[in-house]
């Protein structure tokens, strides 16, 4: 019927495709009906059945053409609130999605409100990926002096656990304060910051021949600096940043020469990098990790088109206050 509402859940694959049959079939959705919102769905919707896809949900006005132009409605609502328990599955056990979060995806879904983090409008066509996280802002606000923190005593933990420093302490280097005033950072493009390269793909049984050594393994998991071994062998010079495009996302510096698994990107500095900066930059590009899933990867394309938020002086990148503000922090003297 012209005028009526579709309303599907979808593999988020269909939402992203550029080319091939889906893409044609986005192609002639578009032809015949309207585009008006797309909402990206909890990873673990269906955690309840053996469907374990990501998923979102699309909604049409039927028999009406995509108007060039129009803008669609994109919602992050991964967060509905719902808890895991055993023999129940996810559940409303705290009520918080029936009394607070049902509300405020339907209020905002009517009124197509922007905001950071959560929602925004985009014009789109077929050839355009369909999904929240391709167009939202970065929610800079969330950004606080606790996420550097962990960066360093995470790089600190796995700088002692690998035997690479005797003992670590809790002094900074710098005992001036410093603040964070994300509201005053300016907008770069990763390809001003990085040259967005891939890395060189080595298996474990080719490291073995090398035998155990002191050249860092690099994978794609989220732990240990993305480090799974050392070895006497390495194909990428370090002092770089290296971001997992098989999961998550996870950004990592990596000061020594390393290899690495499938599915790590490097992301080769066009500045004069050292560890203060690259501790700072992982921090910020890991607030990205909300873009990124198992249906929709931290790829090379992906990575190049997208901008993150510095410390700005005189219109480029403020490198002094971000190594001093690094340096402000615990455990600065440390890494």
């Amino acid at each position: 019927m012209q005028g009526g509402k579709c309303v599907a859940i979808v593999p988020m694959q269909s939402a992203l495709a550029q080319s091939g049959k889906i893409y044609e079939w986005k192609k002639k959705i578009l032809s015949q009906h309207t585009l008006e919102a797309v909402f990206s769905m909890p990873d673990e919707l269906f955690f309840n059945s053996d469907v374990g896809v990501v998923t979102c949900i699309m909604v049409f006005t039927a028999k009406r053409p995509h108007p060039a132009g129009k803008k669609t409605y994109f919602g992050y609502y991964k967060d509905d609130g719902f808890v895991k328990r055993k023999n129940k599955g996810r559940i409303d056990l705290y009520e918080r999605f029936e009394h607070d979060i049902k509300n405020k995806w339907l209020v905002n879904y009517q009124n197509k409100e922007t905001i950071p983090g959560f929602s925004i409008s985009k014009a789109v066509t077929s050839k355009d990926e369909w999904c929240p996280e391709a167009y939202m802002e970065t929610d800079y606000s969330m950004l606080s002096k606790e996420n550097f923190e962990r960066t360093l005593i995470d790089y600190c933990s796995f700088l002692l656990s690998n035997q690479m420093a005797s003992n670590i302490i809790s002094d900074a280097l710098d005992k001036n304060g410093y603040e964070l005033n994300t509201e005053k950072w300016k907008l770069f493009p990763m390809t001003k910051l990085f040259d967005v390269s891939g890395s060189k793909t080595t298996s474990i049984l080719e490291l073995e021949e090398y035998g155990k050594g002191k050249h860092p393994f690099v994978t794609t998991q989220a732990t240990n600096n993305g480090i799974a071994g050392f070895y006497n062998y390495f194909t990428e010079k370090g002092n770089i940043l290296t971001v997992d495009s098989a999961v998550l996302g996870y950004c990592s510096y990596q000061p020594f020469d390393f290899s690495a698994s499938d599915h790590v990107e490097k992301l080769n500095p066009k500045f004069k990098m050292n560890r203060y900066l690259g501790l700072f930059l992982a921090t910020v590009i890991n607030l990205e990790q909300y873009r990124y899933n198992y249906g929709r990867k931290a790829s090379q394309t992906r990575l190049k088109e997208r901008e993150i938020k510095l410390p700005a002086k005189g219109g480029e990148p403020d490198w002094e206050f971000m190594e001093k503000y690094i340096k402000s922090l615990p455990y600065s003297s440390s890494i």
